[in-house]
């Protein structure tokens, strides 16, 4: 025989049950598994992502209906039998079954304030049970129809009723709204509505008890007012298309909620006060039967809506979307729903079963600790997480290892009860606190011991270490609260205020403050130093038993026996917030590491985890965990393990990760694939995710980089948003910028910089793909989110920048610098040319920790504007630039400390120097592509260029540019001697030595071409079409091909005309192709001279000016073959001076033109044209407008090109040096490409440490933009300063100000007042005097009068 206790009365006697089989089933489905209630033999499943066990409901006609009281302690369900059925949550069986009637049960409604049911049938009553006696203590009669629907209202005041006539002959619908506020609960009809033409199915009341509103058979909704004589119909809405089944408002009363025979529920927005504004604000979609229950969630967040067609669905009351479908094999329609709390749903279906669905992964089994022989009173955990204490009844503290359950240790030697026990950070000391009236202090190290026994001098009930672990607190019996010095066990302070026992204990972080919970139903704060109550606070009924503090030390959460656990405000003791929810007394509560959520033990033998963010839900309610009450909780240093001690004997270890997923603001229920729907049906930005998921963040950054979703892809909230391209959500989320708000230690929410760490931690981990969030960036295309990434990035390279999680570390290889994604931001170079390079225009090189070189000890002989460049396998080696200055040089001498005071630098990028490394590459073709070369400017890009130069181009190219002048030196001797030596009168000896320019220049010709060959067999290009498309971009490698070719093909006729004879033609074709390959090998020297500084700052100036002005030589050349044109019909007959006419074809007419052009043109040449009026007119029109206004316009745009290009003539030299080092490095060997002092993975860099007047430069040749920018930057600093001083001034001016004016303000209203008070001090003194003469009158008056009287005569006048 199975007893449950009844959770309503105190006693521990039980109501005897039915004899009920324990068996559960599995029904995992789309996510979720349900656990039925029911006669089906239900199996376990290990492989569900939760199950648990439960008793079954002994029922088996079809359910109708369900309700949960407010508290989700009851399930309520009946059906067709009358019968209704109370589940007890806690306990997870059926508490008692009662028989109201033999007709059919319809609606179920709680009134937990007066422990009633009531139970709506369709004999057109409505019944009510006493839960306390599990009896019928009334019913309640006047409807004339079936009872279809029940609320009751938030005041427990009201019983709102609706039902319909089955009559053919009319169709009507009643409302009845009656009194139950007597002790019976029994009903006193107030007002009855009837609404004809419409059969009512559903009504519901605001949760504010401002309107009620009913559903039916019309397809409206009818709201009313919620008063006490007043019940007027406010509005009607419309939009449904069939009845109205259920109908349900949020918490708030801002949203009502209308599920219909139509298969959809409507959304309105109830916000406003007048009701006949209310509108339509969404519409869900997908049920395929009729909705036949509504239910939302504790946080009005989520909708669980059941239907006909045999499915539960979860949607987002937010965006309106669908999060998940529950649906079994065995269920049949879903007559009732509801939605306990954020990650529990209950329905009940006709197929008499009651299910439970948990929307959560699978929890582990708890590890048990088991070796007390009587009750844990006590746990505690050490600082490392690694050992439990746990204190008994049985008069020992058992220490155990967290991770086996295996006991340690058993501290013996209390003679009583021990209630109360902690252990230190490090895990070496412990004390416990006894009823034998001692504190004991044990050492946990090797053999654990006890060290000191403290006479407490009374019952000891709590102990608690400082945070300084220098002392200890105790608490105990009539309210006695000490503090002692652990050393000496010396009494250091005696604190005065409780009155009855001191249950627990808890110190802030800084020991400033002491915070003690009491058995007199008091909280007090006390100051530790002045031994002074701060603040008390009242607000429990009984005994506070518990007391704990969230991480920031700004609120506070007890436990008390009244069945209730609060939250209060450290700072001013305001309430916040009573947490309801067990059935018994809640006997110890912990708050969670991450200041998230906390745990409550209680007598009814659950625990319970609550959302600290409003509106503070329940978000789990242990089952079967304990088979008696619980006497403590606490959380493991990391957040994931909650310990709770029990009456039991037994002490658990459950894994909480999971729940940490189920917070209110969570969004693991959420799915994306419907965010991105809707954000592509949207007109505008979809706003994901709720500003509920950055207050979790904000709580608990580390959510950022925990896998949150319940799919197969385990993707980090970081992840999943990145790859959907949500760049709002993740640059609140990184939080980029440093919060200007409020500081955040007054909100009690993390401070930036450890969100922002955790942030640089999410972008740098990598996913089981080797993925990081770039790389999902760049692959979902996202530019927003690039940029984020980027920026975020950027500040993770800053200088002295360093993560949390590598200080265990000291490798160097673990700052976050070296975990750069260099390949994904290679492909954002390739994709986002633009982000890349202003991201790389924000790095810089980073100051390294060579002390040596920093204290001045190191020294160098550098130029003003030199820098020395080495690479290294480290990011910071140590002392490295003592052991490098000390090695010889390529000449052999060895640097001596002294010269200029040098600065040791790195560039922090890892690997952009490393063998086989595209990032130059990357650089300069993202420069090629956006036009902008400025980032070869940045100190970063100068020092990677200039350390390939030096390391093993420079040599190389010298060599080319010798050989190379080599070859044109000979190729135009070759030109003008060739004519000579080809006469074949000539002596063979003469033609052997004139053909040796020709031979030498031949095997210059095969170097050069072998060159040019290995540059393009080295592109990564696969078939040879792309590798040649790819070598002919450059317009060196252009020119290249085009001079080795025109000298192929000179050498080439020359000797086909050798062996066929030509030698003495008039012209030769080998002499017209030389005339071509001439030019092409001078103009390709050029490419040279860019190695150098001077002539290469030209050579670009040269490129520059020709790429600026190609538009302007088209409009050239359009006018001028106009011009030529008409030249042409002019001259095509010209006379020449021996009177023959000559023909002018177009050739000659352009010539002409371009003669006229550069003022070659004569008068004799007009009087030779067709009509030479014309001709002087044409003339005269072709000078002004080519040789005045398009030369000067040349002028002066060659004039602006040459400003912008000597503005960044640093910049565009670099760049062609940049072009020239990947030329030379194509052609490196494999075993080159290996050397690791040419290819390191970081590069160290010395710079001379000059103040800025020695660092000055000459700006005469940096353009004329440049001298003005730095001008005008100049300025704008200089005045920048000036205004911040006078903002400062006008700040500290204005502050006077205020002060001042409340200075007057405050002596005015003083004035005011004392000007008041004399005012009706001078009118009081006034009536007085008034009062006094009109006395003096009466009196002397009457002394007349009386001496009149006595004797006759007036009396004798008396002085007054």
């Amino acid at each position: 025989m199975a007893s449950v206790k009844n959770p309503l009365t105190e006693a521990n006697t039980g109501i005897e049950l039915h004899e009920m089989e324990v068996e559960t089933v599995p029904l995992v489905t789309k996510g979720f598994e349900a656990t039925i209630f029911s006669t089906d033999i239900i199996k376990a499943n290990p492989n569900a992502q939760s199950w648990e066990t439960h008793l079954k409901v002994d029922h088996n006609a079809e359910l109708n209906c369900m309700a949960t009281s407010s508290d989700g302690h009851f399930i309520a369900i009946a059906g067709e039998d009358g019968n209704v059925h109370f589940v007890d949550r806690n306990a997870g069986a059926e508490w008692q079954k009662v028989k109201v009637s033999d007709s059919k049960i319809f609606c179920l409604a709680f009134h937990l304030q007066k422990s009633k049911v009531y139970a709506g049938s369709n004999n057109q009553k409505i019944y009510v049970v006493d839960l306390s006696t599990a009896t019928i203590t009334s019913t309640i009669e006047g409807h004339t129809g079936q009872v279809s629907d029940l609320a009751v209202s938030p005041n427990g005041a009201t019983l709102i009723s609706v039902s319909y006539d089955d009559d053919d002959e009319r169709v009507e619908g009643e409302v009845r709204i009656w009194d139950i506020s007597n002790e019976e609960g029994g009903g006193e009809d107030v007002k009855v509505i009837k609404e004809e033409s419409d059969y009512i199915f559903s009504v519901t009341i605001s949760p504010d008890s401002t309107y009620f509103c009913t559903g039916g058979s019309a397809c409206k909704i009818h709201v009313y007012k919620m008063s006490k004589d007043n019940h007027e119909l406010l509005t009607k809405l419309e939009g449904h298309t069939n009845k109205i089944l259920s109908l349900t408002s949020s918490s708030d009363s801002t949203r009502l909620f209308s599920g219909s025979y139509d298969k959809t529920v409507k959304i309105w927005d109830t916000t406003s006060l007048h009701a006949d504004q209310w509108t339509l604000l969404k519409t869900l979609d997908g049920h395929t039967q009729p909705i036949l229950y509504l239910s939302l969630s504790p946080c009005s967040r989520y909708l669980a809506t059941g239907s006909d067609d045999k499915t539960i669905k979860v949607w987002s009351v937010e965006v309106g979307a669908l999060l998940r479908t529950m649906e079994s094999q065995q269920m049949t329609a879903v007559m009732g729903v509801s939605y306990e709390c954020d990650n529990t749903i209950f329905s009940a279906s006709t197929d008499g079963a009651l299910r439970i669905w948990n929307l959560g992964a699978k929890a582990q089994e708890p590890l048990k600790l088991e070796g007390h022989t009587k009750s844990a009173q006590a746990v505690a955990i050490s600082g490392d997480g690694s050992t439990v204490l746990t204190a008994s009844e049985d008069k020992s503290v058992g220490v155990w290892d967290s991770q086996t359950g295996e006991q340690k240790a058993r501290l013996e030697g209390h003679t009583g009860t021990v209630y109360s026990v902690d252990v230190s950070k490090d895990g070496k000391l412990a004390i416990s606190g006894s009823l034998d009236k001692t504190v004991r202090l044990w050492s946990l190290e090797g053999e654990a011991k006890e060290l000191k026994k403290i006479d407490f001098g009374n019952y000891v009930c709590s102990v608690a270490f400082s945070p300084n672990e220098e002392s200890l607190f105790a608490g105990g019996q009539d309210g006695l609260l000490m503090q002692y010095n652990i050393d000496n066990s010396e009494l250091i302070r005696e604190f005065k205020g409780h009155i009855n026992y001191i249950r627990s204990l808890k110190a802030t972080n800084d020991c400033e403050y002491l915070v003690s919970g009491s058995q007199d139903n008091k909280i007090i704060i006390w100051n530790v130093e002045s031994e002074e109550q701060v603040l008390t606070l009242d607000g429990h009924t009984r005994d506070v038993i518990g007391v704990d503090l969230t991480p920031d030390n700004c609120k506070i959460v007890s436990a008390s026996l009244d069945k209730t656990a609060k939250l209060w405000d450290f700072k001013t003791g305001e309430f916040l917030h009573t947490f309801e929810g067990h059935s018994d007394s809640v006997r110890s509560v912990a708050v969670h590491p991450s200041g998230d959520f906390i745990a409550t033990g209680s007598d009814d033998k659950t625990w319970k985890l609550w959302s600290l963010q409003p509106p503070y839900s329940i978000l789990y309610t242990s089952r079967d965990s304990h088979t008696k009450k619980i006497n403590s909780v606490a959380f493991s240093p990391d957040g994931n393990s909650l310990v709770t001690g029990s009456s039991d004997e037994t002490v658990n270890i459950t894994d909480v990760t999971h729940y940490n997923k189920l917070l209110p603001s969570s969004v693991h229920d959420q799915t994306f694939d419907q965010d991105c729907d809707l954000e592509e049906k949207s007109s505008k930005e979809f706003d994901w995710p709720s500003a509920g998921t950055m207050n979790l963040l904000r709580c608990n950054p580390s959510s950022l980089i925990e896998p949150r979703f319940d799919d197969d892809s385990q993707q980090t909230l970081a992840e999943r948003a990145a790859q959907n391209g949500k760049s709002a959500f993740l640059a609140a989320a990184l939080d980029i910028p440093n919060d200007n708000t409020e500081d955040d230690s007054e909100k009690g929410i993390v401070g930036w910089q450890t969100r922002q760490k955790y942030a640089f931690f999410s972008t740098i981990l990598r996913n089981p793909k080797n993925e990081t969030l770039l790389a999902l960036a760049v692959r979902a295309e996202s530019g927003p989110i690039v940029r984020v990434l980027l920026d975020c990035y950027s500040l993770l390279l800053s200088q002295d920048y360093a993560l949390p999680f590598f200080q265990h570390d000291t490798s160097q290889q673990q700052h976050p610098s070296s975990h750069f994604p260099l390949d994904e931001f290679n492909l954002v170079l390739s994709k986002f040319p633009q982000l890349a390079l202003a991201f790389l225009s924000q790095v810089s090189l980073n100051t390294s920790g060579d002390h040596l070189v920093q204290q001045g000890v190191i020294r160098h002989e550098l130029g003003p504007t030199a820098r020395l460049i080495v690479g290294s396998t480290s990011r910071v080696p140590h002392n490295f630039w003592k052991e490098k200055l000390k090695q010889p040089d390529k000449d052999g001498n060895v640097p001596q400390d002294s010269g200029l005071p040098v600065t040791a630098k790195f560039v922090p990028l890892k690997g952009i120097a490393a063998p086989n490394s595209p990032f130059l590459r990357s650089v300069v073709e993202a420069c090629f592509v956006t036009k902008k070369y400025t980032i070869f400017e940045r100190e970063v890009m100068q020092t990677l260029v200039e350390h390939k130069w030096n390391s093993y181009v420079k040599d190389k190219f010298f060599f080319h540019l010798k050989l190379d002048i080599a070859l044109v030196f000979f190729l135009t001797f070759d030109a003008l001697i060739y004519k000579t030596i080809a006469n074949r009168d000539n002596h063979l000896a003469i033609k052997i030595v004139g053909h040796f320019p020709m031979l030498v220049t031949s095997c210059l010709w095969i170097f050069f071409a072998h060159h040019e060959f290995r540059q393009w067999q080295s592109n990564s290009a696969k078939s040879k079409r792309a590798k040649t498309k790819a070598h002919l971009k450059d317009f060196w490698n252009v020119l290249d091909v085009l001079a080795l070719f025109s000298i192929f093909a000179t050498y080439t006729f020359r000797g086909l005309e050798f062996l066929f004879g030509a030698e003495e033609a008039a012209i030769h074709v080998s002499t017209l192709v030389m005339a071509i390959a001439l030019p092409l090998a001078w103009v390709n020297t050029l490419f040279y001279m860019q190695g150098s500084e001077k002539s290469g700052e030209l050579v670009r100036m040269i490129i520059g000016i020709i790429q600026g002005i190609k538009t302007f030589l088209a409009i050239l050349v359009v006018c001028m073959v106009g011009f030529a044109a008409s030249f042409f019909v002019l001259f095509e007959e010209q006379s020449s001076s021996d009177g023959e006419s000559t023909h002018i074809g177009p050739l000659r007419a352009f010539l002409k033109s371009y003669t006229v052009m550069l003022a070659g043109f004569a008068e004799d040449d007009i009087q030779g044209s067709a009509n030479p009026s014309i001709t002087a007119i044409l003339f005269i029109a072709f000078t002004i407008f080519i040789n005045i206004i398009m030369l000067n316009l040349l002028i002066a745009i060659m004039g602006d090109i040459f400003d912008k290009i000597q503005e960044n003539a640093k910049a565009e030299f670099m760049f062609a040096r940049a072009n020239i080092v990947l030329e030379f490095e194509e052609t490196l060997t494999k075993d080159q490409r290996s050397n690791p002092k040419w290819f390191p993975t970081y590069l160290q860099v010395l710079v001379p440490t000059l103040s800025e007047e020695e660092n000055g430069e000459d700006d005469a040749w940096q353009g004329k933009m440049r001298a003005l920018r730095k001008t005008v930057t100049g300025v704008k600093t200089k005045l920048g300063s000036e205004i911040s001083e006078l903002k400062s001034k006008l700040v500290e001016s204005d502050a006077e100000r205020r002060l001042a004016e409340a200075k007057r303000d405050e002596a005015v209203t003083e004035l005011n007042a004392k000007s008041e008070r004399l005012e009706q001090k001078s009118d009081r003194l006034e009536h007085l005097l008034t009062l006094v003469c009109k006395h003096l009158g009466d009196l002397e008056k009457t002394h007349e009068e009386g001496g009149k009287e006595e004797d006759g005569k007036f009396p004798q006048k008396e002085d007054k």
